[in-house]
């Protein structure tokens, strides 16, 4: 009976796929359907296709997917979702720009394993590289500088500022700013 079930699920799965193929076909998306894998042949078929025929030949159209879904994107993408959605172009420029995971929790509340889901998802494998252990002054005075003419700015806005103007990885920004405040405090 779990069988008979699941196979009903695929089947209504495969129809929904094919019924969007053949919407595409007629809507003339040629590209997107040659994209995935489709030859122009396929495209043609698809568009004289009948709805009626999707229902009466279930078993012939088993066949053609096999949709299995992979645990960790349909986790990623989840992730990705739960963002806010007026934080997640800031989230995913400051992740591109090499934020570390401590200040994406300060900011957004983002938990490791939701910074590690969003590498994944921009293709950012592993961690931001380790900061230099001594940063030149040039370079320190240049991001201090940037980093005080942004100072109405909201803090990820203001790095992101910083990380446009200068070229830095936001971790290297960050580092810069404590060498440059330890400084002046002690200095």
């Amino acid at each position: 009976m779990k069988d008979h079930s699941f196979g009903r699920f695929r089947n209504d799965i495969n129809i929904a796929v094919l019924l969007f193929l053949s919407r595409l076909a007629r809507s003339g998306d040629c590209a997107r359907l040659m994209q995935m894998g489709l030859t122009l042949e396929h495209i043609k078929k698809l568009r004289s296709l009948r709805v009626d025929i999707f229902h009466r030949l279930p078993a012939a159209f088993d066949r053609v997917f096999n949709i299995k879904i992979n645990p960790q994107l349909l986790d990623d993408a989840l992730v990705i979702a739960e963002i806010d959605s007026d934080d997640r172009e800031k989230v995913f420029r400051l992740i591109e720009a090499g934020a570390p995971a401590r200040l994406m929790r300060e900011l957004f509340g983002l938990h490791r394993r939701d910074y590690c889901a969003v590498r994944r998802y921009l293709g950012k494998p592993g961690m931001p590289g380790r900061t230099p252990s001594r940063l030149d002054e040039s370079t320190m005075d240049r991001a201090w500088r940037c980093w005080a003419e942004n100072r109405h700015k909201p803090v990820p806005e203001r790095i992101l500022a910083v990380h446009d103007k200068t070229g830095l990885p936001v971790h290297v920004i960050l580092a810069t700013l404590k060498l440059s405040a330890e400084e002046t405090c002690h200095g």
